[in-house]
């Protein structure tokens, strides 16, 4: 899944690199308005019964059936109700050309709720390969639609329309990926609802964690920062989008295979918080201390005023991420009541924080104001689970101790080789000096990582350790198949 998405996120770089320099700003805040009432409706009427389903035994017919047919009374309703407020989104954000663009995205919403249920199949029997091929193609056809769009218009239409045409083909190709023929049926309602119940309130919470800065940002500090925001929030939160949150939907399928045995469950928790760790940290800081070289080069001298927010930015999604790996354990364990609790917390001291430091110091202070909520939300989420798991705060800060002070020490490094290279006066200078910086910290962050492994004893069942087996592995096959290898194959 990490591979899919890996593949999918430098196709979307493509993307964005040609449409950064097409549309402005201001075409990314329209667009990002025109779609927070439909990602408000989507969260606040997301069922869980995938999630209901992944965690069954044995589901019947019947769930998947009725999981189908509310898919798509729940779409016929988000589309209505986009179509119905339409006019007053364009009214309150005080921006026309959102409107019809609503139209378009409220006939996107209907069209994707015909989906192919069974393809919560290839999840439940972790499948992920499957999946992978049906990911990376729907990014590849995507890709295409917009270029072929690209080269007729020059506006903000394109991210919508490129949404609705992928959508027409992505919906067919479902019932070609898993063969099954839905019925309309709610026969399996009750078991469904059972599970989700509480999931409705969690729901309405992660809508204002996912959408509050739109609305906050559009409404008093105008479209271009929305713009700003939005872009800049898509190239800092690269190590979470691309590793972390690809990573949530396995885990949640191998945590409800476990859930009945704490033990297991508590050391797969700590096994993959430790892989992550050992990848996304470094990447945040390398990103965090890279910033100007990266909105020159990936953006351009129009974005630069996103330089300054990448590094928050980076930081308050890395913090959300740790808060956020938590919710498929609870969720695996049938603790939901306790999820939206802990989540109704959490929003509740964002929320407020955010407005007023908005109000006081503009865009930055609204993206401080995440960052702080979201370090102290990652530690009110973990706590709960820790009571969950039975886990000590020991045996979290052991895991994670080695990545974190190595990326430290690596931001360090690079910062003062950094300070020591010329002034950048062109394009080509940034360019080397990104390389340099990257080459830097390649090179830093692995041996301090090693260094501190061998310090704590060299464990063997830490993520070092297994990194090491497997390119010995890989090291063992490829010797095997040289012609001059001494070593008889097995």
């Amino acid at each position: 899944m990490v591979g899919a998405r890996i593949g999918m996120r430098l196709i979307g770089v493509v993307s964005t690199l040609v449409l950064v320099r097409i549309l402005s700003p201001a075409d990314f805040g329209i667009v990002a308005l025109a779609q927070v009432v439909y990602a408000v409706l989507d969260l606040m009427t997301a069922t869980g019964f995938n999630m209901a389903i992944i965690r069954m035994r044995a589901p019947q017919a019947a769930h998947y059936d009725t999981a189908w047919t509310l898919g798509i009374f729940r779409g016929a309703f988000i589309a209505v109700c986009l179509v119905a407020t339409s006019g007053w989104q364009a009214r309150f954000m005080h921006e026309p050309r959102i409107q019809p663009l609503m139209w378009i995205i409220a006939g996107t919403a209907l069209l994707a709720s015909l989906k192919n249920v069974r393809l919560i199949d290839y999840n439940r029997d972790m499948r992920f390969e499957w999946i992978t091929v049906f990911m990376l193609w729907g990014k590849v056809q995507g890709f295409i639609i917009i270029m072929l769009l690209a080269i007729f218009m020059h506006n903000y239409w394109i991210l919508v329309l490129s949404n609705l045409f992928n959508t027409l083909i992505a919906v067919p190709a479902s019932y070609v990926v898993a063969r099954h023929r839905p019925r309309f049926s709610l026969a399996g309602w009750r078991e469904l609802f059972h599970f989700s119940k509480w999931l409705f309130l969690g729901n309405i919470c992660l809508l204002t964690d996912l959408q509050m800065m739109t609305f906050v940002i559009g409404h008093y500090l105008g479209m271009t920062n929305v713009g700003l925001y939005q872009v800049g929030q898509q190239v800092a939160a690269l190590p979470v989008t691309e590793i972390a949150a690809p990573i949530r939907g396995p885990l949640y399928s191998a945590f409800s295979k476990i859930y009945h045995d704490i033990d297991q469950l508590r050391r797969t928790f700590l096994d993959s918080l430790a892989i992550q760790s050992l990848i996304i940290v470094p990447l945040t800081f390398g990103l965090a201390v890279t910033a100007p070289e990266v909105t020159v080069i990936f953006l351009g001298q129009k974005w630069i005023a996103v330089a300054p927010l990448l590094p928050i930015i980076a930081f308050y999604q890395l913090f959300d991420a740790v808060g956020h790996y938590t919710h498929t354990v609870m969720i695996a364990l049938n603790r939901q009541r306790l999820y939206a609790i802990t989540y109704n917390v959490s929003v509740a001291l964002r929320v407020p924080l955010t407005i007023w430091w908005a109000l006081e110091y503009g865009l930055r202070g609204a993206v401080l104001a995440m960052l702080v909520t979201a370090a102290v939300n990652a530690i009110l989420w973990n706590a709960q689970v820790g009571s969950l798991l039975h886990l000590r705060w020991r045996d979290a800060m052991v895991t994670i101790w080695r990545p974190v002070l190595a990326a430290i020490l690596m931001a360090g490094i690079v910062l003062i080789v950094s300070q020591r290279l010329p002034v950048a006066s062109g394009s080509h200078d940034v360019v080397l000096r990104l390389a340099i910086e990257v080459a830097t910290g390649a090179i830093a962050y692995p041996v301090l990582v090693g260094l501190f492994w061998l310090i704590a004893g060299a464990p063997a069942g830490s993520p070092e350790a297994q990194i090491l087996r497997t390119v010995r592995a890989g090291l063992d096959r490829v010797e095997m198949l040289l012609p001059f290898s001494r070593r008889p194959a097995r």
